[in-house]
C-alpha cells in the first residue's frame, strides 16, 4: 500500500513536479524493482537489526560513504512555511 499508495502518487510526482520547475530530471536508483524484489524477499532478521530497518543499506553501501554519514543520527527535514506565507 505505501509504495502504490503514497510514494507513487505523492512522493514520486512532487519530487518531478519540483525536479522540473527547475529544469532537473530526478532519477531514484533505489527504487529500480530488482532491488525493492530482492528487500522484499530477505528474512525479517536482516531487514532489522540493532534497532535500525537501514544496517544491511549501510552494510552495502559501507565503502562509498564517509564515515560522518554512515553513524549519522536520523534527520527530520521541514520547509520555511512561516516564512513563505509572510511574505505573500
Amino acid at each position: 500500500a505505501e509504495v502504490r499508495g503514497y510514494l507513487q502518487s505523492t512522493l514520486l510526482r512532487d519530487g518531478d513536479v519540483m525536479a522540473m520547475a527547475h529544469g532537473m530530471e530526478v532519477r531514484p536508483i533505489l527504487l529500480d524493482h530488482r532491488l525493492a524484489e530482492f528487500a522484499y524477499a530477505l528474512p525479517a532478521r536482516l531487514k532489522w537489526v540493532n534497532g535500525s530497518g537501514k544496517q544491511i543499506f549501510v552494510d552495502a553501501v559501507t565503502e562509498f560513504l564517509p564515515a560522518n554519514l554512515r553513524t549519522r543520527a536520523k534527520m527530520g527535514f521541514s520547509l520555511p512555511f512561516t516564512g513563505w506565507m509572510a511574505r505573500e
